[in-house]
């Protein structure tokens, strides 16, 4: 009887394997997610690679946002902000309302990938992933 093999446990086993190879897919891909939307070697919003000459406005210019942003970029931003806070209208003729609605989008992204990071859960994933690597 030692030679029958129980066809359940196997296919249990496979099971399980496949579970925890799809586990360890989307780990990675929080990983690379947070990792690479907090990059500070890239302008945070055009994801153009920078160095150290290339950084836009500090973060502490951006009204204390902690944002790597290129110059452009940073320049678009406090635009935002400046006109978010007003009812003036910009000169630049594309500072329209989708235009308000996708830095809006941009910073409640970034609002909520911060929030995550911040997270009991993120940092107990964080541990698992440093262990496995």
């Amino acid at each position: 009887m030692d030679k029958i093999v129980d066809i359940q446990k196997r296919i249990e086993s496979r099971k399980q394997k496949i579970h925890l190879k799809a586990y360890q897919k989307r780990k990675d891909a929080l990983k690379r997610i947070t990792q690479c939307s907090l990059c500070y070697m890239k302008c945070a919003i055009c994801g153009m690679h920078l160095d150290a000459s290339e950084y836009g406005p500090a973060p502490s210019e951006t009204s204390g946002r902690e944002f790597t942003l290129c110059r452009t970029c940073g320049e678009e931003l406090e635009d935002f902000l400046a006109l978010s806070d007003t009812d003036e209208r910009s000169q630049a003729f594309w500072h329209n309302s989708e235009w308000e609605d996708m830095w809006s989008a941009w910073l409640k992204y970034q609002q909520a990938i911060t929030r995550f990071v911040n997270s009991t859960e993120y940092k107990q994933l964080q541990e698992e992933l440093d262990t496995e690597w």
